[in-house]
């Protein structure tokens, strides 16, 4: 599961104005992720949250048997340091990034105790992360246990 509101119609708008190299593309949609993600109200994370869990009720009525969280995009901007300068309660120590996931987890797992819940992590492996989108292995650890605690039941990297 993803979450379509992130930059979406902002991509189509770049891919159909046929205006621009790919290398403008990219730089311009990760401005748009930092600003939106830095932007976006707490009414609007929480809305979100809500809308994670219906995908995930519709995927149990459509007959799924587990559910997979992409944890890379939305959630993964929050997560990400390079992407999240927030300083509510979403942003700031490893934690705190992680807390967005860590909710839409939690409500799935109390709602479907049942269902397998996997979570995608996009991971670096180089330290520093020369600007590239996904957590360093030194802060991975702290995600994965706080997700584990909140329910999910195994991990994949991509």
């Amino acid at each position: 599961m993803f979450h379509p509101d992130y930059d979406v119609d902002y991509i189509k708008k770049i891919m159909y104005s046929n205006k621009m190299s790919n290398g403008e593309i990219r730089n311009l949609l990760k401005k748009n992720m930092f600003d939106y993600i830095n932007d976006i109200s707490i009414e609007k994370i929480r809305e979100i949250q809500i809308n994670f869990i219906n995908a995930a009720r519709r995927a149990k009525q459509a007959g799924f048997d587990m559910i997979q969280i992409h944890g890379d995009r939305l959630l993964g901007s929050f997560t990400f340091s390079i992407f999240s300068k927030r300083k509510d309660e979403y942003g700031g120590s490893k934690e705190n990034r992680v807390k967005m996931s860590v909710k839409i987890v939690k409500k799935i797992r109390e709602e479907f105790y049942d269902m397998p819940i996997d979570y995608k992590f996009p991971i670096r492996k180089e330290n520093p992360n020369l600007g590239k989108g996904g957590p360093c292995l030194e802060e991975i650890g702290v995600f994965v246990r706080l997700l584990d605690e909140a329910g999910v039941d195994s991990f994949i990297n991509f």
